[in-house]
């Protein structure tokens, strides 16, 4: 099509895509949600050439480059944003990940193909084991979720892209911070994560918290949002908040998720999110190893602040299912809700306004807010066996510089942060500026049998309503132990 083409040199040329966005009539909905963002490159300054490291002339002479996406979601509760875009939606980011693929197509004479397992996440890693096996080379990348993938590359099932050709992992397309922590040797590296999908960053943790209901209940947004920006939301400072809050709607005399509460979060990434952006830590990586850190004395004072927090108050409702503490806040019957930026997709439909907040530190003492990333986000994989290593890698090194140019910053500026903004506001921008940057993850989230599982322990430590912390965590010693000497051995043998 000529204007796909006209599009695509246009972009590799440097020409702000924000000018295309701007120009589709069909490209901005009412909703502010959708609002075209202002160009980033002024009229008066030359714009960065894309894909400039690439060599010049290099092409792939019309090869299909197919990428096959393991990202069935494991819940209701869960999505992904499609690789595939589309050149006729109204919904910007779609649009720009059509430009995306597009551009790179064009840059590189090639197609790219993305398919769709459709296979239950459960059954991903067999899936991928027995394709890989069979040798039949049916695609040349593959895009799977974090903890459902990630442990074939202890059973060697994909390649070291540490030194492979044209991927740039130390630009900032890549998220060189979260995959170190996907390694145990920095001269082994088999997970990509960063611009080439937006989900790294619908995938960090985030809470919400109803504005209309906290000015309902007295409260003072205004002094909350300054203890935020001072760095003292702590759980104490929080606790101040949710407590008082419930009540019994339905007047039945009892707590049933029909009443108020303070804060409704679900018995599964929720709690974890509570406990690492409160500090809770199970490795520390070093030059020397990893070493496993769950009975440290600061995780046994986080755990039992954590699980009084939730467990010792009529304020908070946890659930084990998603779509509870979801539609408590949705429906405006929850003052806070823990989860994740891709959460606020479910609360289109809030009539209450709201805003978005860090979870609460342990102490003030702690330097920054932390954001745990959730354990779903699909992470990019060659596999071992590939006949197609070099087109693969430009593909994927083109992808992800495109999308940290020009799809993410859309998704950030255009889709994200006016979700939660009111009227002229840029509190919500300035936070949501804060959990960006403060992401965090856990090498035993990456690799959760190397550590007997141990990362999913706050879930059941909490829910099962015991305060045994010590007992639950004296059981994962040996377990990890013997883990991580079995993980090393596999990143340097």
């Amino acid at each position: 099509m000529k204007i796909r083409r006209l599009l695509a040199l246009l972009l590799a040329a440097g020409f702000p895509l924000s000018a295309f966005l701007a120009c589709r009539k069909d490209a901005a909905p009412a909703e502010s949600s959708d609002t075209t963002p202002s160009a980033s490159t002024s009229a008066d300054t030359e714009p960065e050439k894309l894909f400039a490291a690439l060599p010049e002339g290099y092409s792939l002479e019309g090869q299909t480059v197919t990428i096959m996406c393991y990202t069935e979601p494991g819940n209701a509760s869960e999505s992904y944003v499609s690789q595939v875009g589309s050149m006729d939606s109204s919904d910007q980011v779609e649009y720009a990940t059509y430009l995306r693929n597009t551009a790179v197509e064009e840059r590189l004479a090639c197609q790219i193909e993305f398919l769709d397992s459709d296979i239950n996440v459960s059954k991903t890693s067999a899936a991928i084991t027995a394709d890989i096996l069979s040798e039949d080379h049916a695609y040349d990348v593959i895009s799977g979720i974090q903890w459902a993938t990630a442990g074939l590359v202890l059973e060697n099932m994909f390649y070291n892209v540490a030194e492979a050709p044209h991927l740039s992992l130390d630009r900032e397309w890549w998220n060189s911070a979260f995959m170190a922590k996907t390694t145990a040797n920095p001269e082994r590296m088999y997970c990509l994560v960063g611009d080439i999908s937006l989900d790294l960053l619908r995938c960090t943790s985030v809470m919400y918290y109803n504005k209309t209901l906290m000015a309902d209940l007295g409260q003072n947004e205004e002094q909350l949002l300054d203890t935020v920006f001072e760095g003292g939301w702590t759980l104490d400072e929080s606790l101040k908040y949710i407590k008082n809050s419930y009540a019994d709607l339905n007047k039945n005399n009892e707590a049933d998720n029909e009443d108020r509460f303070g804060l409704s979060l679900a018995l599964g990434p929720n709690v974890d999110s509570y406990f690492f952006n409160a500090g809770f830590r199970l490795t520390e990586q070093t030059s020397d190893g990893i070493e496993f850190t769950l009975e440290t004395e600061r995780n046994y004072d986080i755990a039992s602040k954590i699980f009084s927090y939730i467990n010792d108050t009529i304020d908070v409702c946890f659930d084990k299912e998603y779509a509870v503490p979801i539609a408590n806040f949705s429906e405006g019957r929850s003052l806070f809700l823990s989860g994740f930026f891709y959460t606020g997709e479910y609360l289109r439909d809030t009539t209450d306004n709201y805003g978005v907040l860090p979870h609460p530190k342990y102490h003030e003492s702690q330097s920054d807010y932390l954001s745990l990333v959730h354990d779903i986000v699909p992470f990019y994989y060659i596999p071992i066996n590939t006949v197609t290593l070099d087109p693969a890698c430009a593909v994927l090194e083109c992808l992800a510089e495109y999308g940290g140019r020009h799809v993410t910053p859309i998704y950030y500026e255009s889709a994200l942060k006016l979700k939660y903004i009111n009227d002229s506001d840029d509190v919500s921008s300035r936070i949501i500026d804060m959990v960006h940057d403060a992401s965090v993850t856990d090498i035993s989230f990456i690799y959760p049998t190397s550590f007997g599982e141990a990362c999913y322990m706050m879930r059941y430590y909490v829910g099962d309503g015991v305060n045994n912390f010590g007992e639950r965590a004296a059981a994962f010693r040996d377990k990890a132990a013997v883990g991580i000497e079995a993980l090393e051995a596999a990143f340097h043998n």
